[in-house]
């Protein structure tokens, strides 16, 4: 019986844990409320997993590790056998008890999901928790001890502090930024002595770190953003402050700050109970932004047309140790411009109203990465749990299944190619056709009633689960976008077309090989049938890739006759498809053909060496509306214009050589200019390539890139820190001379103009003059020699 003076906390969760405390499992949020942070424990609750039923009496040889009871549950394991569940009052004795069963044979099910996660995945609390019980201390914040917690939809309003740090090439510290738009807060923390109120003055890098700690526990910030402030900014601060003996206790329960450890492909996790820290690199990966680079002042300049004062990282570390001896308040500046640009790039993205919506759509961590199978573990497996299901492990791990299907491509240039794409094919064929691991789990209960589909795999036509979340999910995302919330709908989509790569995944619990087949070899039906469709309409099709097909319209239409007409078939395609589907199949389609977009000229090139069309490589004039008007944009897929490891030289040769084509100008004069600029060295600012060290310089044995050998002449010539410059992700620029790849800011060799034409210039060029008529064709052979 509830207690009658208890109280409800409504908060959206900031930090989740679970602890052993004296013996007993307490599950432990940070919330924000709209009073402030308040910490909620949850005590006296159990670390389960399953075994099968059979193997109970296993139980009685772990050695001190025996669970405080056990059930058995209505409950079957993915090879239909009872399991039964073991209950443990803390979740060390729970892993003991795993590993001595794992040991034994055992199987364990479930062992692996954390005690937090279970807690709030089965109560579907999502971002926002509601809790009752009573409040046992006020100071330095709340603490609620709580009897039970449900979900709700609960939002705060977040404080939010950006953080940027700068230091000597040695690591030094030199300053802090701080910087809070919506509370009009800036403000640096610096070592040295001046009179600008805004700074922060320290008179030693030691009391720098001790004036941070008491700065940022008096802002009480939520949530920390930056611009990789983790492996940057925090790693550091940890850093001086070990070598100071600095307790930097910035954590609302006061501790400090943890790092993981720094793994290959790993995200750095960073744990400050009641702060979220977001690294604005990650945030934006996760929501599917993609840029050649990730550095902030290219994001800046590619986002706000802003940039950072200054780019290069050898000039920066330069400037700013310049700054710090003879003009800190410029440093200052620079400081705070870098706090503003990452907040600024947060709020132009709504990045943090994604972040906040995908925590309530899928229970997921704000501060987690992209986080597919973790999200889809949180809707599916208590769904699963009440299907009459406990989840297994991986099977095979190295099962594989076909990717999306491309069809043969026809080269050429042409007029009038539309791009007709499946909304959403992926989740629309799982709808449609009923995928989903517990109907295929159910399919041999009712072999009579089931849709096939591939590999062998059967599906209920009655007992399913992850269509109806489809359908869910697709009609949250239509009432996202009526509401034009961009967040929302961003969100909802990623989580959908994730669910493919997800029961593709053999680190996914919920993996096996035929769901994946089911989902890509339909996938592969659908567009060829499409395809065929399209041609008995009387239109040619001369390209298709996983969900679109390139249809041929008359080259004598005008941009919005074309448009109308491929509106028309797609709804004759659609038509078709639910009356196949419908009478062949007793399916309801969920399929949707959709106009794309017109390119009035096309190109698609022909394979390196071979006279076959290409594929995933093409480029168009496509007409895009604006304002109510069709314009033309040059849009490039594949080729050297959208790759990072050509030159701007390059790229915007291309752009004027297509340009020129898909106007039908002659593209002589073009190149004969450009060749005539690359060797009189005007065009010598575009001939960086920008290229990413992907691992320290001294794990390149095999073989020596060209950027590789222009970073160790770096680090040869300028003493650079090397665990600054070759860093995992970090980027070295370079020109080819005639000694070999040199760094821009260090060249002691002429440029290598024949290398820019014979690499940059003509391979771009020969793409796509073989393709012209005859006349353009006989002019462009006279030219040959300029390429020599």
């Amino acid at each position: 019986m509830e207690n009658s003076t208890s109280e409800l906390v409504d908060g959206f969760i900031l930090t989740r844990s679970h602890s052993d405390e004296h013996g007993s499992l307490s599950i432990n949020l940070w919330v924000k409320t709209d009073t402030g942070a308040v910490y909620i424990s949850i005590p006296r609750q159990f670390s389960i997993f399953f075994i099968e039923t059979t193997d109970l009496p296993s139980i009685k040889n772990l050695n001190g590790a025996t669970p405080q009871k056990t059930r058995n549950l209505a409950l079957r394991s993915t090879a239909r056998k009872p399991v039964s569940a073991l209950y443990f009052a803390n979740h060390s004795t729970a892993r003991k008890a795993s590993r001595i069963l794992r040991e034994l044979g055992i199987a364990c099910f479930e062992d692996d999901i954390r005690p937090t996660d279970r807690y709030l995945m089965e109560r579907h609390i999502k971002g926002a928790v509601r809790a009752r019980g009573t409040f046992v201390e006020q100071h330095p914040y709340p603490i609620f001890l709580a009897d039970s917690a449900t979900a709700t939809e609960f939002i705060p309003e977040f404080r939010t502090l950006s953080l940027d740090i700068e230091c000597s090439r040695h690591g030094e510290l030199y300053c802090i930024g701080l910087y809070c738009e919506s509370e009009n807060y800036k403000k640096v923390l610096m070592v040295g002595s001046g009179a600008e109120g805004w700074i922060d003055w320290a008179e030693s890098e030691k009391t720098l770190l001790q004036r941070f700690v008491e700065e940022l526990n008096r802002f009480d910030p939520d949530i920390i953003i930056g611009w990789n402030v983790i492996d940057f900014d925090f790693r550091l601060l940890l850093e001086r402050a070990s070598l100071h003996d600095i307790a930097l206790a910035i954590a609302r329960d006061g501790s400090c700050p943890e790092l993981s450890k720094r793994e290959p492909g790993r995200q750095t996790k960073i744990k400050i109970p009641g702060r979220v820290v977001i690294d604005g690199i990650i945030a934006l990966r996760a929501a599917t932004y993609s840029f050649p680079s990730f550095s902030l002042d290219n994001v800046a300049q590619t986002l706000l047309g802003r940039r950072k004062e200054i780019s290069s990282v050898t000039e920066r570390l330069e400037t700013i140790e310049s700054y710090f001896l003879n003009d800190k308040l410029a440093l200052a500046n620079y400081n705070i411009v870098d706090c503003l640009l990452v907040a600024e790039i947060f709020k132009k993205t709504k990045l943090l109203a994604f972040l906040v919506y995908r925590s309530k759509l899928t229970g997921v961590e704000l501060d987690r990465g992209p986080s597919s199978i973790a999200a889809f573990t949180n809707l599916y497996l208590p769904k699963m749990h009440r299907a009459g299901y406990v989840s297994g492990d991986v099977l095979d791990p190295n099962s594989t299944s076909p990717g999306g299907y491309v069809l043969d491509s026809r080269p050429g240039i042409f007029k009038n190619i539309v791009v007709l794409d499946f909304k959403s094919l992926y989740p629309s064929i799982i709808r449609t056709f009923l995928i989903d691991p517990i109907g295929m789990i159910e399919a041999d209960d009712t072999p009579h009633d089931v849709v096939a589909g591939f590999d062998g795999a059967k599906f209920s036509r009655s007992r399913h689960i992850l269509p109806g979340l489809i359908a869910e999910l697709s009609l949250e995302r239509e009432k996202a976008k009526q509401a034009a919330d961009s967040a929302r709908s961003q969100a909802i989509k990623i989580l959908m077309n994730s669910f493919y790569g997800i029961l593709a995944a053999p680190s996914c619990r919920f993996f096996d090989n035929k769901l994946a087949c089911s989902i890509t070899k339909r996938g592969h039906q659908i567009l060829k049938q499409t395809a065929a469709w399209t041609e008995e309409f009387g239109y040619a099709v001369i390209y298709g890739d996983t969900d679109s097909i390139f249809v041929q319209f008359p080259p004598e239409q005008d941009s919005r006759q074309c448009i109308q007409q491929a509106e028309t078939l797609c709804e004759k395609i659609n038509q078709r498809w639910a009356s196949v589907l419908r009478d062949s199949h007793f399916l309801e389609s969920h399929l949707t053909l959709q106009y794309d977009i017109l390119y009035r000229r096309f190109f698609m090139p022909t394979m390196r060496a071979y006279d076959e069309g290409s594929k995933k490589r093409y480029a168009g004039m496509g007409v895009v509306e604006e304002h109510g008007n069709l314009v033309d944009k040059l849009i490039f897929k594949g080729l050297e214009n959208v790759r990072t490891d050509w030159t701007e030289l390059a790229k915007n040769f291309q752009h004027q050589l297509y340009e020129c084509i898909f106007y039908d100008q002659d593209p002589v004069p073009l190149i004969e200019k450009q060749l005539d600029e690359i060797l009189s060295g005007a065009l010598d600012s575009a001939l960086i390539y920008t290229r990413r060290i992907r691992k320290p310089l001294e794990n390149y044995t095999k073989t020596t890139p060209p950027h590789v050998r222009a970073a160790r002449l770096k680090e040869l010539r300028q003493g650079e820190r090397k665990d600054k410059l070759s860093q995992e992700n970090s980027h070295i620029q370079y020109v080819m001379t005639r000694n070999g790849p040199e760094p821009i800011d260090n060249l002691t060799a002429p440029i290598d103009y024949q290398h820019y034409i014979d690499k940059q210039i003509k391979p771009i060029a020969e793409t796509i003059l073989r393709h012209i008529d005859v006349k353009t064709s006989f002019l462009f052979d006279k030219q040959l020699d300029l390429f020599h």
